[in-house]
């Protein structure tokens, strides 16, 4: 075999792994795995909720961000099926977008955990919303009679962000 055969071959070759991965890799996302923005985000919210519990900030602003993107990429391309909801929904979904953005900015830009709490329990209220719109599984809603603040959460033993340590068991699953 010529040496400009084999080296043809080796770049071709080269090239349908490299193609290969990168379809792998687009076929790993969210969205194409079958799972709704929506789940994305709540993903990303349960991180820092658990963060929150925890009493500590790591990782917040990295997290908060994921979910401004998401909720940003939705709103600039929006799609039912994306969205999780349904066509009766929709228009309830897009005009909430823009306020998950926001909050989920000033979640990640909170200085301290005071103000990580704080911008939890705005970008809370958001997805509480959405959630309400939303097909299929979705995480439960508990609430905390003593700071009069809700948060969604999986079902199971509550967690209770805004007083972490302090009372993590404070609180109630109000909505399943």
């Amino acid at each position: 075999m010529r040496k400009e055969t084999v080296i043809k071959k080796g770049f071709f070759f080269l090239l349908t792994v490299v193609a290969a991965v990168a379809v792998v890799a687009a076929g790993a996302t969210d969205e194409t795995a079958g799972r709704t923005a929506f789940a994305a985000i709540v993903d990303d919210y349960e991180a820092v909720r658990q963060a929150l519990l925890n009493d500590k900030t790591d990782g917040i602003a990295e997290h908060a961000e994921a979910i401004r993107r998401a909720a940003a990429a939705l709103a600039e391309d929006f799609s039912v099926e994306r969205a999780g909801v349904s066509a009766e929904d929709a228009d309830g979904v897009k005009a909430l977008l823009p306020d998950v953005v926001e909050a989920a900015g000033r979640l990640a830009g909170a200085g301290d955990i005071a103000a990580a709490r704080e911008a939890f329990f705005l970008l809370s209220k958001r997805l509480a919303r959405y959630r309400e719109m939303v097909s299929g599984e979705r995480p439960a809603v508990a609430y905390c009679p003593m700071v009069k603040k809700s948060w969604l959460q999986p079902l199971v033993e509550i967690g209770n962000p805004y007083h972490g340590q302090s009372m993590p068991r404070c609180g109630e699953i109000v909505s399943e």
